[in-house]
């Protein structure tokens, strides 16, 4: 009986690495909408060969419709570094190989590797063309079936034929030559039960992860010898993923977990069938599993990801777990309005609005169901006893304290002063409540002078006595609307904070939002220089990033489509 957990693994396994190294070998050939292109620069919209021999019911894939021009990918990889960090490259693949004792991902690493040495002397466009290669190609990652493929659009076939063939030669793997009709291919090992294989036609150099044992058939599908009957082209799903979540042009994907588990229960693709032929001690009955499998399919039924924007300036893509309806329903309900929450101000922010009591109140509902209807499946106990102590948690006398009086903070620095003998600064934290009552009581637990203030509701702002706070601490004044309580520190102006607590400018559904500018790593980089027990920050690593960036931010927020982890960067 072959092992359908052990297929499972190397699959995904496999197509992890397999995108890790297309993403490496292309560089920022996937987004955002194109510039004008140079005589030089292939055009933004081409004769789409790639995405026509991508199967529609692939189980995933990451491709990209459109690319940026050359000039711009260039300038991209430039500012990014990316044409100086081989050896931060080869070091991730090499991690990536340490996590597995898989001779035929070991191989696949390894040719992988060997390219990336040979592109440590690409430096410009002409570099690229003069190896077949684009600096700006659109690529694609992809399942036949459970098992991983890749294609990667290419200058000039012929070149870059003769760049691969050279490269052979370098390889610490043997690959050997093998003819299909009119197109050749290599492969590694036969000894091996999985096997790399790679092949050059249609302007693009196309890879694959198959059994030793693949019919011709299945080789004709990898190399596009014979097109899928609905391509990924003509379904339209790619719009329709850009349309729904906001994705660019240049970069977006899925994974489902029911088209996966479907595929591992019951394989209906010969790749599927190939691989759970090659046999293996059985460690999971998923059959015997399948009910709890689909209620977990259902309630998270695929994973999305996708870049918003690429530019020369501007980078931001996000990730996000699908979810059921009746939980996405649920989970709109735990955010709630912090003000300046994602507003990007000030050289640094961190926040959460998290409404306590929407979130109790569906703990208690999900940890009721699992003890009505527990998960039978012996490898997903695990599960029943982490609802049961979620359930607990909701009993917990903090939660039952925070829930009617805290929903929310923000912390906002508007200015730092690295000197370790005098530091100083100014900035702004905002708590949110349900009520205004709870609101004094939850700060006061926080900052205890706020209780001698006798705030009121969209009143006056007031300054703590000095004499309560710590020496050398700034100013430190207060304000409050019905529903927030602002602490202004270090304040030129401490009347701004009445109009701190109408700031709206954040965005939507945010359940927490973070951002760093450059002056941030630039300060830093300078304490790492004055203060003791500072190893774990690295200087030149600070200063590159204040370099780099002018802002970099991540999110965590939530609609009705399920649960979103972004992040951005501006570049100088």
């Amino acid at each position: 009986m072959p092992s359908k957990r052990s297929a499972l693994k190397f699959s995904t396994y496999a197509a992890t690495s397999l995108l890790s190294a297309t993403l490496l070998l292309t560089g920022c050939s996937n987004d955002e909408p194109e510039q004008a292109s140079t005589p030089s620069s292939p055009p933004a919209v081409v004769e789409d060969r790639l995405l026509s021999l991508i199967p529609a019911d692939t189980p995933y894939f990451f491709a990209s419709r459109e690319r940026l021009s050359e000039d711009d990918a260039m300038l991209l990889i430039e500012k990014l570094g990316t044409l100086d960090s081989i050896e931060t490259q080869l070091a991730d693949l090499e991690q990536l190989r340490q996590t597995t004792d898989d001779e035929a991902m070991h191989q696949f690493l390894d040719i992988m590797t060997t390219l990336l040495k040979t592109l440590d002397e690409v430096r410009t466009v002409e570099d690229y063309h003069r190896l077949g290669m684009l600096p700006n190609a659109r690529s694609a990652i992809y399942g036949l079936g459970l098992l991983p493929a890749a294609r990667m659009e290419l200058h000039d076939e012929a070149l870059f034929k003769a760049f691969f063939e050279n490269l052979l030669t370098e390889l610490p793997v043997e690959m050997q030559r093998a003819q299909l009709g009119d197109t050749e291919y290599w492969y590694t090992s036969v000894e091996s039960p999985m096997q790399t294989l790679i092949t050059i036609r249609d302007e693009q150099v196309i890879m694959g992860i198959l059994p030793s044992t693949a019919e011709q058939a299945l080789l004709e599908q990898l190399f596009g010898i014979t097109p899928p009957t609905m391509s990924l082209l003509q379904s339209g799903e790619m719009q329709q993923l850009e349309q729904r979540y906001n994705y660019s042009s240049y970069g977006s994907g899925r994974f489902s977990t029911k088209a996966i588990v479907r595929e591992v229960i019951a394989p209906e693709h010969p790749a599927s069938r190939a691989l759970m032929a090659l046999g293996g001690p059985e460690t999971l009955d998923i059959e015997a599993c399948r009910t709890d499998i689909d209620r977990l399919t259902a309630l998270f039924p695929a994973l999305v990801m996708g870049v918003h924007e690429l530019s020369t300036d501007r980078i931001t893509g996000s990730m996000r777990l699908a979810t059921g309806a009746e939980l996405a329903d649920d989970l709109t309900t735990f955010t709630t309005a912090v003000p300046g929450l994602g507003s990007g101000q000030g050289i640094a922010s961190l926040g959460i609005a998290l409404d306590v009591q929407a979130v109790t109140r569906a703990l208690q509902k999900y940890a009721g169901q699992v003890r009505t209807t527990p998960f039978t499946c012996p490898e997903l106990q695990g599960i029943n006893e982490a609802w049961n102590e979620l359930g607990l948690l909701t009993n917990h006398p903090m939660t039952m304290m925070l829930g009617p009086a805290l929903s929310g903070m923000n912390i906002r620095i508007d200015s730092l002063q690295a000197d370790p003998m005098q530091p100083g600064g100014s900035g702004v934290m905002t708590f949110a409540s349900p009520n205004a009552q709870g609101l004094i009581s939850a700060v006061s637990m926080f900052v205890p002078q706020i209780a001698t203030l006798n705030l009121q509701s969209n009143g006056d702002v007031k300054q703590v006595d000095p004499q309560l706070l710590p020496p050398e601490v700034p100013s430190v004044h207060a304000a409050m609307s019905d529903k927030s309580i602002i602490l202004g520190v270090g304040l030129d102006t401490p009347e701004q904070l009445k109009s701190e607590l109408k700031n709206t400018n954040g965005r939507s559904g945010l359940l927490t939002y973070g951002h760093l500018g450059s002056e941030i790593f630039a300060i830093l980089a300078e304490l790492s220089t004055q203060l003791p027990n500072t190893d774990g920050l690295d200087t030149a690593e600070l200063l590159y990033m204040a370099e780099l960036y002018e802002k970099t931010e991540f999110w965590i927020g939530i609609d009705g489509a399920g649960i979103e982890f972004g992040v951005g960067v501006e570049l100088k």
